[in-house]
């Protein structure tokens, strides 16, 4: 865990409605903080532009799915809110991190 209370979580598929339900959960949610996202549809804005959160998440930019792999080696946790074929090629990845 980063600081010993909060998980550090990432959200890949975020931009489906999964994946902003579960960031508005996240976001307020107390053991989780929300340290990226992963959208190909919204890659380079801002979560907050599209997903009803406040807060730090509100500011989190938009990876793609390729430059969020980058960041599975920072995080406790990476939920998958993708397709199935997608989260097969991605899980492996995440675990290896």
């Amino acid at each position: 865990m980063s600081d010993g209370s909060q998980f550090r979580a990432c959200i890949v598929g975020v931009s489906g409605y999964s994946g902003m339900e579960l960031a508005r959960i996240l976001a307020i949610h107390p053991a989780f903080t929300l340290t990226a996202v992963t959208t190909d549809k919204w890659q380079g804005k801002r979560l907050g532009q599209f997903v009803a959160v406040s807060g730090p998440a509100a500011d989190l930019t938009c990876l793609s799915h390729a430059a969020g792999q980058d960041a599975f080696k920072n995080l406790d946790v990476v939920f998958f809110c993708t397709p199935a074929e997608a989260s097969i090629t991605l899980a492996p990845v995440a675990l290896a991190a």
